[in-house]
């Protein structure tokens, strides 16, 4: 499962670096400023962002694997559609930190972008 991970997630920088080299490429063809292009990339990221998102609520999650497992497994990319995890429980255990942090140090995606958040609240009042 490491392995794998490791290379969708090489596999997806080296798209996400081909990407931005053929937009400066056209930008820089078309004889737009950057500033332009780069306000523009944003609004598409961010559009492709709502559209292209699964959220996986683990309720009554306890310190958080099984939701960060699922962040872990799908790291999103160019077509995929990106998974954002929610943890609920009563409390954030320590152990969830700990976790996280290494999860994250074989699935870096799983901290960026708040891939992955802990909610601590009673059940009852989530929602």
């Amino acid at each position: 499962l490491m392995g794998v991970a490791k290379k969708r997630h090489a596999e997806n920088l080296r798209l996400a670096k081909k990407a931005k080299t053929e937009a400066d490429d056209e930008s820089d063809n078309a004889g737009t400023s950057t500033a332009a292009t780069n306000s523009n990339s944003n609004v598409d990221t961010l559009a492709n962002t709502n559209t292209n998102t699964i959220h996986i609520y683990d309720l009554c999650s306890g310190h958080g694997l099984t939701g960060m497992l699922f962040a872990a497994c799908n790291p999103g990319g160019r077509n995929q559609k990106m998974v954002k995890t929610i943890l609920v429980d009563r409390v954030e255990p320590p152990s969830h930190k700990v976790l996280r942090t290494l999860i994250s140090e074989v699935c870096p995606w799983v901290q960026a972008h708040d891939m992955v958040k802990f909610m601590a609240c009673p059940l009852e009042s989530f929602g």
